[in-house]
C-alpha cells in the first residue's frame, strides 16, 4: 500500500445521542422525503449507534431516524457492535472490552456469551468472513494485521495484512456485491479496498466531508453492496461504490457515537404483507387468499369477510345425560353415524343402541358422549370454511369466554355454545354476554343454574353460589385492576394498583343472578330442580310471577355493586339485564377484552397506542354504539400497527402460533384437505385439546410473561420441551408417516393419513405435493419455493444453507424417480415447517 503511517483508532470522544426536538424531527423527515425523490437510491437499512457515555444501543429499523430500540448494555470505555454469531438472521448487541467480547444474545442487558479474542488497543470488527451465514470476530492492529476468529473460541482461523499507515481506519464489508467480504482502509477521504484480502490495493474510492469524520460501511439500499458512509457529529453522508449519492444527508446519533448496521430494514414485500393479514384473520394463509388480498387490498378483504354468509356448525340433537341401556332381552336398533350427524333428537319410543359396543356403525359413545364430532367440525371449518374471519374470531372469543367439555363430555351443548360464539362474533358484546350468561351449558359450568335465592334458602343460611358472578367480572368483562384506555394499570396515591371490585360486589352480583334452571324438554313444565337439558336458554323459576310453581327462587331484594343500585322487586330477567349492562358498559371492559382480542389475533405485546385506538372504537363505533365487535375486529385488523411491515429492530411484535394455528396454518399452506379425525390427538399432545380447556382461565393465561423477559407470551405457557417435540412429531408424521396415491404418472403425490371408516363422509387428511416435485432436481430452487410458501420470504442465510444441504443429501438417480422427487419435497417442507421461524407470527 502506498501510504505507511502509524495505525489510528476510529474511536471518538463519547457523547450521548442528541435528542431531536419535534421541529427538528419534522425537518429531518421532510429532508428524508425530499431526498427520496432526488436521490438515485433509497434507504432500506436498519441502522443504529452505540453511545459509549451512556452505554446504550440506539437502533432504528424503519428509516424515521428515531430509535425503535434503546438497549442499555456495557460500561464506560466499551466499543459497541452488533453481531449474529449463530446465524439466526438477527443481530444482537456485543461489546468489546480490552480483548473480551461480551454478547447479549437474548437482549436482556446481561452477557450470555463471552469470548476472549484480541487485546486492548485493537479495533474490533464483525463480518461473515467464511461465508457460513454467521458473523465472525475480527480485530485489526495498527500495524495492518487482521485476525479472524470464526469458531467463537478465541483462536485465529484467518490472518491478513492490509493497511497500517498513519491515520488508517479499518473497515470490512462487501463493496462490490460478490457475496464475499472485502478489507477496506479509510484515510482522509480515500477508501482503499482489497477484494481478495491480500496486501495490495485493488480498488480505490473517494468520499469525504469536513474533518472529524467517522467512516462506516453498510448496505444503504439493499443491493448487496456495502456503501461508503462518512459521519460527522451525527450526520450521515452516504455514497455508493457505483457513484450514486444519497442527496439528503440524514441525522442519527451524535458526536462520539459508534455507527452500527443492524441489517436490512423494513423491505417492501406485498406477498408477506398479505400473508400477515391472513395469519391474523384466518387459520392460515393460502395461495388463493394471498393473491386475493394483493388484488383487492386489506380493507376490501376484511370488509368482504365481515359480510360473508355464515357456515354454521351442523346441528346436534338432544340425548339423555346417561347412555341408555336396553332392558334385558331387548335389542335396540343400531344407530349409524349418519343418524348422529343429522342432528336427530333422541327418540324414547324407538331408541338407538347406545351401549357403546365397538363396531363400524355403532359409534354412539364416541359421537354423542364425547366432543369427537365437534372437534372434527372445528378442523374442517378451520381448514376450508369461506367465512374464515368469523370462525377465527369465534375461536378467539371461546378462549376468552371459556367453557370446557371436561365438565360434561356430551356433544350437543358445546356445539350450541360454540354456535353462540359464531352467531355473535360480529355483533354486540353485551348481546354475546347475555347469550352466554343464560346458556345452560355456562350455567352448569360455573354454577349459575339452580342458584337458589329464595327466602327459604336464606332462612337456612344458604347463600348464592358466587362462581359465575366472580368470573363474569374477573375474566369475562372488567378484569381485576382498573386500567387506562391504553391497558396500563391505574394506581392509588401509594402507587398500588386499584381493584375493580371487592368481595361485597361479588356477593351482591351473585344475588342478582339467582333463580335460573335448566329449560324444560318438550312436554315438561319448568321446575327449579328440572333434570339437565342444555338446549335453549335457562328458565327463571319465579313461582306465581311466571307460572313456574309456588316458589320464587330469585332473590328480589335490592342489590348494590360497583357503585350501582338495583332496586328491589325486579324480575330475574330484569336483574340479569341490569347486571350485564353494568358490566358490559364498565370503562374497563373495552380495554380488557379489546386487548385480549388483539393478543389472540395479532400480537402478544401491542403498544399502548394500539390498545388505546381499539378501546376508543370499543367505546364508540362511530355511530354511538359501544362494544360493536364488528367495528372492533375491523379496527384491530386494519390498525396501522397490525398492517405495518415487520420492523426487524422491534422484536416484540407478533406471537407464538398456538397449537391450533400451527397445525391448521401448515395444512392450509398446502391446500390440504381434512375431515379432522387425524388432527385431534396431535393437537391435544401440544397442550390444546380443542374445547377441553383445563380451567376457566383457558389453555394459557392472557397475562403470562415469558420467563426471563418482561414480554407477554400467552401461548408460551403451554410451550415446553414436551410440546415442542409434539409439534415436531406432528409435522414429521403428517409429511412422512402417510399413505400416498398410486397408479398415476406423477404418483406418489397426494399423501397423508387415510380415512377412518367409522367417520361419516371421511376423507382423511391429505396434502398434494405435486406442485413442488418438478423443482426437486434443484435443491436451491426447491428450498426457496418452499420458503416462500411457508414463510413468504427467503430463509435466513444459515437456515437456508442447512435446508439446501438437507435436501441435496436426498440422492437422485440419473433419471429421478417420482418417489425420490417426493422425498426431496418432504425434506424441504419438514425442515422449514419444524423450524422456530415457522412457529411464530411476525
Amino acid at each position: 500500500m502506498s501510504h505507511a503511517h502509524p495505525g489510528a483508532s476510529n474511536r471518538a470522544a463519547a457523547h450521548r445521542p442528541r435528542k431531536l426536538s419535534a421541529i427538528a424531527l419534522f425537518v429531518a423527515g421532510l429532508a428524508a422525503a425530499s431526498g427520496a425523490i432526488a436521490q438515485g437510491f433509497n434507504m432500506t437499512a436498519a441502522i443504529g449507534v452505540y453511545s459509549p457515555r451512556s452505554s446504550t444501543f440506539w437502533l432504528d429499523g424503519n428509516y424515521d431516524r428515531t430509535p425503535d430500540m434503546l438497549h442499555k448494555y456495557g460500561q464506560l470505555g466499551d466499543i459497541g457492535l452488533l453481531a449474529d454469531p449463530v446465524g439466526s438472521g438477527s443481530r444482537a448487541p456485543v461489546v468489546f472490552r480490552n480483548g473480551t467480547w461480551l454478547f447479549d444474545l437474548d437482549r436482556n442487558g446481561a452477557p450470555d456469551r463471552t469470548v476472549v479474542f484480541g487485546a486492548a488497543g485493537d479495533i474490533p470488527l464483525v463480518a461473515d468472513v467464511d461465508g457460513d451465514g454467521k458473523d465472525d470476530l475480527v480485530v485489526w492492529r495498527g500495524n495492518g494485521q487482521w485476525q479472524v476468529n470464526t469458531r467463537m473460541d478465541g483462536t485465529v482461523q484467518y490472518a491478513f495484512q492490509f493497511g497500517g499507515g498513519r491515520g488508517d481506519v479499518p473497515l470490512i464489508g462487501d463493496v462490490n456485491g460478490d457475496g464475499s467480504v472485502d478489507l477496506v482502509i479509510y484515510n482522509r477521504g480515500s477508501w482503499y479496498v482489497s477484494l481478495n484480502r491480500g496486501s495490495a490495493v485493488q480498488q480505490t474510492y473517494a468520499h469525504t466531508v469536513a474533518g472529524g469524520e467517522t467512516p462506516f460501511l453498510f448496505d444503504y439500499d439493499g443491493d448487496g453492496r456495502d456503501d461508503l458512509t462518512v459521519i460527522v457529529a451525527g450526520t450521515w453522508h452516504v455514497k455508493s461504490t457505483t457513484g450514486q449519492t444519497a442527496a439528503a444527508p440524514f441525522a442519527f446519533g451524535g458526536a462520539g457515537d459508534h455507527p452500527l448496521y443492524f441489517g436490512r430494514g423494513i423491505a417492501p414485500n406485498p406477498r408477506a404483507n398479505a400473508a400477515r393479514l391472513l395469519q391474523q384473520a384466518t387459520f392460515g394463509p393460502t395461495e388463493t387468499e394471498i393473491a386475493r388480498v394483493q388484488s383487492i387490498g386489506a380493507t376490501a378483504w376484511v370488509d368482504d369477510q365481515l359480510n360473508r354468509a355464515h357456515t354454521p356448525l351442523p346441528p346436534m340433537g338432544w340425548f339423555p345425560q346417561n347412555r341408555p341401556q336396553p332392558p334385558t332381552g331387548t335389542v335396540w336398533p343400531t344407530c349409524t353415524y349418519a343418524f348422529y350427524s343429522s342432528g336427530a333428537v333422541y327418540n324414547t319410543a324407538t331408541p338407538c343402541n347406545c351401549s357403546g359396543v365397538a363396531g363400524t356403525t355403532d359409534q354412539c359413545e364416541r359421537d354423542v358422549y364425547s366432543n369427537y364430532r365437534l372437534q372434527n367440525e372445528f378442523f374442517t371449518r378451520a381448514a376450508a370454511a369461506p367465512d374464515q374471519l368469523r370462525h377465527r374470531v369465534a375461536w378467539a372469543l371461546s378462549q376468552i369466554l371459556v367453557t370446557s367439555s371436561l365438565q360434561d363430555p356430551i356433544a350437543y351443548p358445546m356445539r350450541d355454545y360454540q354456535q353462540l360464539m359464531l352467531n355473535n362474533a360480529f355483533g354486540s358484546f353485551e348481546s354475546l354476554l347475555t347469550a352466554i350468561t343464560l346458556s345452560p351449558w355456562m350455567g352448569n359450568y360455573l354454577d349459575m343454574v339452580r342458584n337458589d335465592g329464595s327466602p327459604a334458602a336464606r332462612a337456612r343460611g344458604v347463600v348464592p353460589n358466587e362462581n359465575f358472578a366472580r368470573e363474569l367480572l374477573q375474566l369475562y368483562t372488567i378484569g381485576l385492576w382498573e386500567l387506562r384506555p391504553d391497558g396500563s394499570q391505574l394506581a392509588d396515591a401509594a402507587g398500588n394498583p386499584i381493584p375493580t371490585y371487592e368481595q361485597d360486589d361479588v356477593v351482591e352480583l351473585s344475588r342478582a343472578l339467582t333463580g335460573w334452571s335448566y329449560p324444560p324438554l318438550p312436554g315438561q313444565t319448568p321446575a327449579f330442580n328440572r333434570g339437565i337439558n342444555y338446549i335453549g336458554m335457562m328458565t327463571p323459576i319465579e313461582g306465581p310471577l311466571n307460572g313456574t310453581g309456588t316458589v320464587n327462587y330469585h332473590d328480589t331484594g335490592a342489590k348494590s355493586w360497583l357503585g350501582w343500585n338495583q332496586p328491589a322487586n325486579l324480575r330475574a330477567a330484569q336483574d340479569v339485564g341490569a347486571a350485564l349492562s353494568i358490566a358490559a358498559n364498565h370503562p374497563n371492559t373495552g380495554v380488557y377484552i379489546g386487548k385480549q382480542l388483539i393478543q389472540q389475533l395479532v400480537t402478544s405485546n401491542p403498544s399502548p397506542q394500539y390498545v388505546s385506538r381499539i378501546t376508543a372504537v370499543w367505546n364508540n363505533d362511530g355511530a354511538g354504539n359501544r362494544g360493536n365487535l364488528r367495528a372492533v375486529v375491523r379496527a384491530i385488523l386494519l390498525d396501522a400497527e397490525a398492517r405495518a411491515p415487520r420492523n426487524p429492530v422491534v422484536s416484540t411484535f407478533g406471537k407464538l402460533k398456538e397449537p391450533a394455528l400451527y397445525v391448521m396454518s401448515l395444512l392450509r399452506a398446502f391446500d390440504g384437505t381434512t375431515d379432522g379425525a387425524y388432527l385431534r390427538t396431535p393437537l391435544a399432545s401440544m397442550g390444546q385439546n380443542v374445547y377441553n380447556s383445563p380451567t376457566v382461565f383457558n389453555y394459557y393465561q392472557q397475562d403470562y410473561v415469558v420467563p426471563g423477559t418482561n414480554l407477554a407470551g400467552p401461548p408460551f405457557q403451554i410451550f415446553d420441551a414436551t410440546s415442542y417435540f409434539a409439534r415436531t412429531n406432528f409435522t414429521y408424521n403428517l409429511i412422512y408417516h402417510a399413505t400416498c396415491d398410486t397408479g398415476q404418472l406423477t404418483s406418489p403425490s397426494i399423501c397423508g393419513q387415510g380415512p377412518d371408516a367409522t367417520v361419516f363422509g371421511a376423507v382423511g387428511t391429505k396434502i398434494n405435493w405435486q406442485p413442488f416435485k418438478p423443482l426437486a432436481v434443484d435443491p436451491v430452487q426447491l428450498v426457496d419455493a418452499m420458503s416462500m410458501r411457508l414463510l413468504h420470504e427467503r430463509l435466513p442465510r444459515t437456515l437456508r444453507t442447512q435446508a439446501i444441504n438437507a435436501v441435496a443429501a436426498v440422492a437422485l438417480s440419473a433419471t429421478p424417480t417420482q418417489t425420490q422427487l417426493l422425498d426431496r419435497v418432504r425434506m424441504a417442507a419438514y425442515v422449514i415447517a419444524s423450524s422456530p421461524k415457522y412457529q411464530v407470527e411476525y
